[in-house]
């Protein structure tokens, strides 16, 4: 009987000249992330959002921007369809200008949002009917005037910002007023008090979002 071979085989031989492995070889590719787009992984910074409850928008030329001690402006608006120029009030560290300085708006076109509220603004404070603030103009006074006699309060302290402080004037019956008012001396001397206080309720309107400007044109 004869005796089987007992020599590597052929592909043996072959797989000891490789360095010994007969392993298939490894990828050297590298996964590549899938793309994403970018509009979806960023953020739209300049998406606007709708007028809130309460406000007005509005397409308009900005007239005039008057400072009226900061961070108060006095904005003048013409509209494009023939609407009396109107005048807005302008808190430049409330409301939203988009990063423009106020003065920028004027001569240009803007959207702006506003919001228009009734509120009492005092004429004088009084008392037994006689003004106790020291004034260099004659007080004027007009039928359509109000007024409201009870005990002053908030008046603790002169005004030292920017802002006007609140004065309110309770009655013994009703509802107190409460003004908004540069708090001077004399009616320091006046706080907790009866006073008499003359008004007038006047529509104000409050821009509270704006876009455009001088070289900011409106989205």
């Amino acid at each position: 009987m004869g005796l089987a071979a007992c020599g590597p085989t052929r592909e043996e031989t072959s797989a000891r000249a490789d360095g010994g492995s007969n392993q298939p070889a490894e990828s050297t590719a590298t996964s590549e992330p899938a793309a994403t787009s970018d509009a979806a992984a960023t953020p739209d910074i300049d998406a606007v959002q709708p007028p809130a409850p309460g406000e007005t928008e509005d397409f308009v030329r900005v007239v005039s921007v008057s400072d009226a001690g900061y961070p108060m402006f006095i904005v003048s608006v013409r509209f494009p369809d023939g609407r009396d120029d109107r005048t807005f009030l302008l808190n430049n560290e409330a409301a939203d200008l988009g990063g423009v300085p106020p003065g920028d708006y004027e001569g240009s076109l803007a959207e702006l949002r506003y919001t228009s509220a009734v509120e009492p603004s005092l004429i004088d404070i009084q008392v037994d009917g006689r003004s106790a603030l020291d004034i260099d103009r004659p007080v004027s006074t007009s039928p359509d005037d109000l007024s409201v006699t009870g005990v002053l309060s908030g008046a603790e302290e002169v005004t030292q910002s920017d802002l006007p402080d609140q004065i309110t004037v309770t009655p013994a019956t009703g509802g107190p007023v409460t003004f908004d008012y540069f708090i001077p001396p004399e009616l320091v001397e006046l706080n907790g008090k009866t006073v008499t206080a003359i008004y007038a309720e006047e529509t104000v309107d409050r821009i509270t979002w704006m876009r455009g400007g001088n070289g900011h044109p409106p989205r």
